[in-house]
């Protein structure tokens, strides 16, 4: 099968094509510069040039709390334009199936496990709103093109990525990567403490990016691409930043203490999914424990740094 994966350059979608090209389809992604997806024209040109069977659009510009909560008009605006032109093109050059990547970002914060049925029983929380809205928004358009043009397009919702290649610059990174780095830091330079945003009590949700990959892929065979809803593909399990926290302390080695900064954003208080639709609809669970996620990603990252 011929697949195209926009985003292809990105942190998810470098795993996702690892995975697909392990099954043997025939891969390709464009980086921005040869496909802007801010241009109808551009995007429609790439679609019917390469004339893929399957498009995974997983593409975006996303980062950390700091870098979202910054930057919500924009968030909205550079993800709204991003994802209208991505399915409008696909529409055009008629392509056989679409499946979208979003966020658990456009759940609203409920405190409770989130159901797909959920997505517009609230705003988003405030620190992600411009980007939450872009990947809601996201959502009902391919519902509606669905419903119009009879488009076979799918929306498969993740909770938060870590692990090997993620983005671990101070601006851009998001939970997990940015602690790593912190009690490395620490640890190489000799600190007695590492400081942690918030007061350690935010409950996430994380998903393993090489797991994400896998998901995505059986929901690409197995979901069907009609249906309305969105499908949840995560863990179910919540963790709360402490915990998060010292599991990358053990994982590292750091002896230091760990301080909670409250005067910092704890941002969305609870935020995990209900993943029972997952389990029923693709008969599977994501294998990798956040010990064993966090242990290879740790691994990875200080070899890395050493080099």
């Amino acid at each position: 099968m011929k697949i195209l994966v926009l985003g292809g350059t990105g942190f998810l979608g470098g795993h996702i094509i690892e995975r697909f090209r392990n099954e043997g389809h025939e891969i390709f992604a464009p980086p921005s510069s040869m496909c802007d997806l801010r241009s109808l024209e551009a995007t429609q040109s790439t679609l019917r040039e390469i004339g893929p069977d399957l498009v995974i659009h997983a593409a975006a510009m996303c980062g950390g709390i700091e870098f979202n909560s910054s930057r919500q008009a924009e968030m909205l605006y550079q993800n709204t334009i991003i994802n209208l032109n991505a399915i409008e093109a696909a529409r055009l050059a008629n392509i056989p199936r679409f499946v979208n990547i979003s966020s658990s970002c456009a759940y609203p914060d409920l405190g409770v496990p989130l159901k797909e049925g959920d997505l517009w029983s609230g705003l988003p929380h405030s620190s992600v709103q411009g980007y939450g809205m872009s990947k809601r928004l996201q959502q009902h358009q391919s519902m509606l093109y669905r419903l119009q043009y009879g488009m076979d397009v799918a929306t498969v919702i993740l909770p938060n990525l870590y692990g090997i290649g993620d983005r671990f610059d101070e601006s851009r990174s998001h939970v997990v990567p940015a602690l790593i780095r912190r009690f490395v830091n620490a640890k190489w330079q000799g600190s007695p403490e590492v400081r942690v945003w918030g007061t350690g009590t935010a409950v996430r949700e994380l998903l393993f990016v090489k797991d994400a990959a896998e998901g995505i892929r059986l929901a690409s065979e197995k979901y069907n691409c009609r249906c309305e809803k969105p499908l949840n593909v995560g863990t179910g399990i919540g963790h709360t930043i402490s915990e998060i926290a010292h599991e990358i302390k053990d994982a590292v080695g750091y002896e230091g203490q760990i301080i909670f900064d409250a005067n910092k954003p704890d941002g969305q208080r609870h935020k995990v999914m209900d993943v029972s639709r997952m389990q029923s609809l693709l008969g599977w669970t994501p294998p990798t424990t956040l010990k064993q996620g966090i242990g290879e990603t740790v691994r990875w990252y200080m070899e890395q740094e050493r080099a």
